[in-house]
């Protein structure tokens, strides 16, 4: 999971076995959290807003996966990425984009978008879809009230 120290949420999944990408084992609380600046990306999927991310994430990344095959100039890793940005404090609202990275300058088909993610420093949680929640309740409770930024 990527997490700009500015804001935006960027959350990546990459394709490798599970074993490369756990980073939380049973039994163990403390999370390895690494500073990293990544460059800046293009990410081509589908947008909703909303506020519960429990609720309305999980079918939008099924929408979205409906959609996959109209997809062109994948970058060949193939990440996937949630992208958050334009939270609202009072609503508690964000917009929510669910995709992969592409080529700068891909023309999104219609109905779906393109967000140019600029270079960012990241905290980078490494996890997989079964603990993405573990590490986002990690970052937000225990790390991110006790460090400066």
């Amino acid at each position: 999971m990527y997490t700009t120290l500015t804001g935006t949420y960027v959350l990546q999944w990459e394709h490798h076995s599970d074993t490369n990408l756990i980073a939380i084992e049973r039994g163990v609380s403390q999370m390895e959290i690494e500073i990293k600046t990544k460059p800046g990306f293009t990410v081509l999927g589908i947008l909703e807003r909303g506020k519960d991310g429990p609720k309305f994430i999980p079918p939008l990344w099924e929408k979205y996966m409906t959609r996959f095959n109209e997809i062109v100039h994948l970058i060949k890793d193939r990440n996937s990425y949630g992208v958050m940005a334009n939270y609202d404090e009072g609503t508690k609202e964000f917009d929510y984009l669910a995709g992969h990275q592409v080529e700068h300058g891909t023309e999104a088909p219609e109905g779906l978008t393109t967000w140019d993610v600029p270079e960012q420093t990241y905290a980078v949680i490494t996890c997989t879809v079964p603990t993405i929640m573990e590490a986002y309740q990690f970052f937000h409770k225990e790390w991110l009230p006790k460090v400066d930024f």
